[in-house]
């Protein structure tokens, strides 16, 4: 009886190995590099990682998938600029702000609105904003808004809240066509209404095709109402001309005011890279 068991438990485990390479074999060609798994009675589940295959459980399903060669954590010179400032503005918080201008960052913070749903959709690109937050969080998130819309340097702050102050509306009318003589998508908008001496114009964008990330790409002076922008960064941090990674892009403006904070989205506007720019 014993021995006829081990025979059993044997044949049963070549079984489940047997539907395991068998499903992995048949889905080694899909994108996402995962299968899933059928096990036996005896063998009903299996999980951690060997040589370069994950095994695990996802909503009661058994799977097998690839393991990632590597975690990208990209490291490009404005992303390290951003997690400074960050940095910068948490420690200020704690060391320079006096107790009655953390308080006005609190009352500032418990105003807000939650979130506006205006990066919600399939279409936008735009980060929406995190919603009800603490005084610190609000603080923290205006001077990032207002760094990375060129209001303010890496050394500079905006210590008091803009309470009594409204956001900047959104610009409008925004549209972007392909310059073949350039080969750069370029941008005209209006000016948001209302909008105070110092507000600037953050260009966003995104590229269909996977070439490159939703990301901020440039900001323009208030006056401008048209601009220009060739580049854009793809993977790792690496910057490309928008022509070299060939497909379809979105694009979206918002306005970051002189008191660092932003105003909803813009309309989203739409390019492919032309035949006549594509690299040869």
């Amino acid at each position: 009886m014993m021995i006829m068991n081990l025979i059993c438990a044997l044949v049963t485990l070549l079984l489940g190995l047997f539907v395991i390479t068998a499903g992995y074999t048949l889905v080694k060609g899909n994108v996402h590099g995962m299968a899933r798994i059928w096990l036996s009675e005896m063998f009903n589940d299996i999980r951690g990682s060997v040589k370069n295959h994950v095994y695990s459980v996802w909503k009661g399903l058994n799977y097998i998938r690839e393991k990632a060669v590597s975690i990208s954590n990209p490291c490009s010179v404005d992303q390290m600029n951003i997690r400074a400032k960050t940095s910068a503005a948490s420690k200020r918080w704690y060391t320079t702000l006096t107790e009655g201008q953390r308080n006005l960052w609190i009352e500032f913070a418990e105003a807000m609105s939650p979130k506006e749903g205006d990066g919600g959709g399939t279409k936008q690109i735009i980060p929406d904003n995190r919603g009800v937050m603490s005084g610190f969080n609000a603080y923290v998130m205006i001077n990032v808004w207002a760094f990375s819309g060129d209001i303010t340097a890496m050394g500079t702050y905006i210590d008091d809240a803009p309470i009594g102050i409204d956001a900047p509306n959104a610009p409008t009318t925004f549209a972007c066509v392909w310059d073949v003589p350039t080969c750069c998508p370029t941008f005209t908008w209006v000016d948001p209404a209302d909008a105070l001496v110092g507000t600037r114009i953050r260009l966003w964008g995104v590229s269909l095709d996977g070439g490159a990330h939703k990301q901020l790409m440039t900001t323009f002076p208030l006056e401008d109402e048209s601009g220009t922008a060739c580049q854009i960064r793809a993977a790792l941090g690496a910057i490309f001309n928008v022509r070299d990674l060939p497909g379809h892009y979105h694009f979206q403006l918002d306005a970051i005011g002189p008191n660092g904070q932003k105003s909803p989205p813009s309309n989203v506007c739409q390019v492919t890279v032309p035949a006549a720019c594509t690299p040869a």
